[in-house]
């Protein structure tokens, strides 16, 4: 489980709205989800997204192995839009366990046109790969 502490985040400076949802996935596969709406109670702040993992069973075929990272995406339900986001601190997943981080954000990869919350990142080369580009 990922718990951030930031308890309004933004998405490229829009305040999250109470109808957004935070997945958590591995790979394509969702493997958690929350309703923000449901980080502004008393009772749950700071906010948690869950981040389930395979325990054995047919049902869980796909979730979380201990030792793999999951990934986060927000949608935004007035855009109709996914988007990837990224906490300011990577955990790999462990059975049972709660890790904190600050916070997840939304920003501009290095794509021509550059795309909010896209996959295009900096290689070791200093050339923009990945996402929507050629390389």
């Amino acid at each position: 489980m990922l718990i951030f502490k930031q308890s309004f985040p933004s998405l490229n400076h829009k305040i999250f709205q109470i109808y957004f949802l935070f997945f958590s996935q591995n790979l394509e596969i969702s493997v958690g989800a929350r309703l923000f709406g449901d980080c502004l109670e008393d009772t749950r702040t700071p906010c948690d997204i869950p981040a389930m993992g395979y325990d054995g069973n047919c049902y869980s075929s796909g979730y979380l192995s201990n030792g793999q990272t999951p990934y986060f995406k927000i949608y935004d339900t007035s855009e109709d839009e996914y988007y990837y986001a990224y906490p300011t601190e990577n955990y790999d997943y462990q059975s049972r366990s709660f890790n904190i981080v600050n916070s997840l954000s939304v920003s501009y990869d290095c794509a021509d046109p550059p795309i909010l919350g896209g996959q295009a990142f900096y290689d070791d080369c200093g050339e923009c790969s990945g996402g929507t580009t050629t390389h």
